[in-house]
């Protein structure tokens, strides 16, 4: 049996933000974890619909998250290829 091991940090971390990678390294991610990467081709409708902004409070992101999710459900319209 043969064991490989993805070297991509020199430190091992137990989160990694994708935005951080060059573009060997995401290659590497994506081949590691049979990963495809894909592009999304949308189009916008112009609106001259008005909305208030989602109102951040002093919760943490996470408790954020049901809110803000239905808040763009009410003021975007998104295709079901989209979601």
């Amino acid at each position: 049996m043969v064991s490989y091991t993805l070297v991509i940090f020199k430190r091992a971390r137990s989160t990694v933000a994708i935005s951080k990678l060059d573009e060997r390294e995401l290659i590497d991610l994506l081949d590691w974890f049979s990963l495809v990467r894909t592009s999304l081709t949308i189009s916008i409708q112009p609106t001259s619909m008005r909305v208030e902004p989602f109102e951040w409070t002093g919760k943490n992101d996470d408790q954020h998250k049901d809110q803000y999710e239905q808040f763009l459900r009410n003021h975007l319209q998104v295709t079901k290829n989209m979601r």
